[in-house]
């Protein structure tokens, strides 16, 4: 039984005083994971957020160090499975689109007209708002849907954008 992390009715004292004694082991723990401080603390504040949220799933006869790394693991994991989707999307984008000239007007253009390669409606503004950087999850909320179905409207929309770019360039060559 999951309870959420903000029901402090149900969540045992005892719980919270084990994981603030353990957080200067979190905090050690993270040095094997990531080299930057800001990272660190970011993967320390994840790590505390995922074990809250799952502290239904500890076992007091369990080591609690012990759960606590398998939480910070599976954060690790959590972030290596998105950086790796980051990479595969990039692997795929021709290498003369990533080309490190300062944009002009022709690139402003071009931007202009992939995007009208979009169908407007919901998931183009979708697509449009995760390139500038929103979170799926703010996405999923704000248009009723699922975090599952934002990344497979972005996923749509860039191969909708693929397609059009080959078949352009197939019609100038």
């Amino acid at each position: 039984m999951n309870i959420p992390a903000n029901d402090n009715h149900r969540r045992p004292a005892s719980f919270d005083a084990l994981l603030l004694q353990w957080t200067p082991f979190l905090h050690k723990l993270s040095l094997n994971f990531e080299h930057d401080a800001q990272d660190r603390e970011d993967l320390v504040n994840e790590t505390i957020t995922v074990a809250l949220h799952r502290w239904g799933n500890y076992r007091t006869d369990a080591s609690f160090p012990g759960w606590l790394s398998f939480q910070m693991r599976s954060c690790v994991s959590a972030r290596m499975r998105k950086q790796h989707a980051d990479v595969r999307w990039i692997a795929r984008v021709n290498p003369e689109w990533n080309s490190t000239a300062q944009p002009n007007q022709d690139d402003v253009v071009e931007l202009s007209q992939v995007i009208g390669m979009l169908n407007p409606g919901r998931d183009r503004d979708v697509f449009l708002r995760v390139i500038d950087g929103e979170s799926g999850q703010v996405l999923a909320d704000e248009y009723g849907i699922s975090r599952e179905r934002v990344r497979q409207i972005v996923a749509r929309q860039r191969k909708t954008i693929c397609q059009s770019i080959a078949a352009t360039e197939r019609r100038a060559a």
